[in-house]
C-alpha cells in the first residue's frame, strides 16, 4: 500500500523522487548480473560491464585493487551527489555512520595489532579519519561523541580482557546501530527504523551461530549482542546451549525462517554461514525496495544508495570470484541479489 507520508511533506523531496527514478535505471539489471555470474572468465565478466555505467572502469581494472578502489570512489562520489541534493545532515548521518565506525574498526585493529594502517585505508565518513585516529592512540575521546567514545574504550577494555581481536571489533557495532536508531527517531522514520531493527535481528542470529563456533559463555555472549532489535536479546541468550536444529525450530514462525533453516543446514555441514550472510544482505535489500512506497519523504533515496551499495558489493564479489576461478557453489553464496529487475 503506497504511504502518502503527508506530515512530512517537503518539496525538494518531489525534486529528489525524480532524481531517483532517473539513477534507478542505471542500475544493472538482474539478467545483466546473472550473464555476470555465469560468465566464463574475468575477460567476459569486464566485457558485460563495459555495456553498464562502469564502462569507464573496466580499462583501469587491472588488478582487484584497482578494481575496488575505483568502485569505492563511485560509491562515495554517488553518494556525495544524492545526500548534497537532500541538504539533512542527520539524513547523511544515515550513511556516514557506516563509514565512521568502518574506519573504527580499522584503525582500532591497526592501534591493537600494532601495525601501521595505510593512509588511503580509511573511507571519508563523518567524522575525521585522523581525529579517530589520535582519539584512540591517546586515549583523548573530549571531541567525540558519547556513544562512539563508549564504543572505543569498550571494545579496548574487552580486547585488553580478552586479548581477542574479533569479539573486540564485534563490540563496535553496539554503539553504531543505537545511532542509527536515534537518527531515525529525529527523522521520524518508520522506514529507517524497520531497516535498523531488522538488521539487529540478522546480526544477531548470525552472532549466535558465530558464538557457539567459538564456543563463547553467556557473559561474552550477551555483551556482543545488539539491543533494540524486534527480537529481545534474552531469547538469543536462551538458544546458546540449545542445537542447531533447536535454534531452527524456535524461529520457525519468524520473518527470517527460511535464511536460518538454510544456516543451520551450512552450520551443521561445514561450520560455516556464509549462506546465512548473504541472506542478510539480500534481506535488507527488499527492505530498502519499499522505500518505493513512500512518495513525498527521503526513502526513495535511502533506497537508491543502498541499491547502490549492494550492487557494488556483487561487482566486487564477481571480480574474485573469476579472477580466482571459484566454484559455482563458492559464488552462489557471495553473489546477492539485484535491485533492479
Amino acid at each position: 500500500m503506497i504511504n502518502r507520508n503527508t506530515e512530512k511533506y517537503d518539496p525538494k523531496y518531489l525534486f529528489l523522487s525524480g532524481v531517483v527514478k532517473s539513477r534507478e535505471l542505471e542500475l544493472i539489471s538482474a539478467s545483466k548480473l546473472e550473464r555476470m555470474r555465469l560468465s566464463n572468465s574475468l575477460s567476459d565478466f569486464l566485457g558485460i560491464l563495459s555495456e553498464t555505467v562502469y564502462s569507464d572502469i573496466v580499462p583501469l581494472a587491472k588488478t582487484s585493487i584497482l578494481f575496488e578502489q575505483h568502485l569505492t570512489e563511485r560509491l562515495f562520489a554517488f553518494e556525495s551527489e544524492l545526500l548534497a541534493l537532500a541538504s539533512d545532515d542527520n539524513l547523511k548521518k544515515v550513511f556516514m555512520v557506516d563509514y565512521d565506525f568502518h574506519n573504527i574498526k580499522l584503525l582500532l585493529m591497526s592501534y591493537l595489532s600494532g601495525r601501521t594502517m595505510p593512509d588511503n585505508g580509511t573511507s571519508p565518513g563523518f567524522l575525521s579519519a585522523e581525529a579517530l585516529k589520535n582519539s584512540i592512540n591517546e586515549d583523548d575521546y573530549s571531541l567525540l561523541p558519547e556513544l562512539i567514545k563508549e564504543s572505543i574504550t569498550g571494545a579496548k577494555e574487552l580486547f585488553e580482557k580478552e586479548k581477542n581481536m574479533q569479539k573486540a571489533i564485534l563490540y563496535i557495532d553496539k554503539s553504531k546501530y543505537d545511532i542509527k536508531l536515534i537518527i531515525a527517531d529525529r527523522l521520524k522514520s518508520g522506514f529507517l527504523k524497520d531497516l535498523a531493527k531488522t538488521e539487529i535481528d540478522l546480526l544477531n542470529i548470525a552472532l549466535l551461530f558465530r558464538a557457539k563456533m567459538l564456543g563463547l559463555d553467556h557473559t561474552m555472549f550477551s555483551e556482543l549482542l545488539l539491543d533494540k532489535g524486534y527480537i529481545e536479546t534474552r531469547t538469543f541468550l536462551d538458544l546458546l546451549d540449545s542445537t542447531a536444529d533447536a535454534v531452527a525450530e524456535s524461529f520457525k514462525a519468524s520473518d527470517y525462517s527460511d535464511g536460518i533453516h538454510e544456516a543451520v543446514t551450512e552450520y551443521k555441514e561445514k561450520k560455516s554461514i556464509s549462506s546465512f550472510e548473504k541472506y542478510i544482505r539480500d534481506t535488507i535489500l527488499r527492505k530498502a525496495k519499499e522505500s518505493s512506497n513512500y512518495i513525498f519523504g527521503f526513502e526513495p533515496l535511502v533506497g537508491l544508495i543502498y541499491a547502490k551499495r549492494y550492487e557494488i558489493y556483487n561487482l566486487k564479489a564477481v571480480y574474485i570470484a573469476k579472477e580466482y576461478q571459484l566454484s559455482e557453489q563458492e559464488l552462489s553464496t557471495r553473489i546477492g541479489e539485484a535491485y533492479a529487475s
